[in-house]
């Protein structure tokens, strides 16, 4: 079971890892990725929010270029006040 558990968290982080390498390829800069229970909610994000296990992440900007390239890339794409957000799933 552990071993399991270990293989389970090392996929997540790694496809994460890959997604990350992608955005810095395309020239786009992740101002959040993975939080901690904690950080989440202090930021005020949902109990099962995919931040905590990094599939979801924040990029600087909300221009339309940097809006299109994300969603040519993921799913899930929720302009913010601030940022963008993008879940991998």
């Amino acid at each position: 079971m552990k071993r399991l558990l270990v293989l389970l968290i090392s996929l997540v982080v790694g496809v994460a890892i890959l997604f990350r390498f992608r955005l810095w390829i395309a020239g786009m800069h992740i101002t959040s990725w993975v939080r901690s229970p904690l950080r989440n909610y202090l930021v005020g994000g949902k109990i099962n929010s995919l931040p905590q296990i990094g599939w979801a992440f924040d990029v600087r900007g909300r221009d339309p270029t940097t809006v299109k390239r994300l969603r040519r890339i993921f799913k899930v794409v929720v302009v913010e006040s601030d940022h963008t957000h993008v879940q991998i799933i």
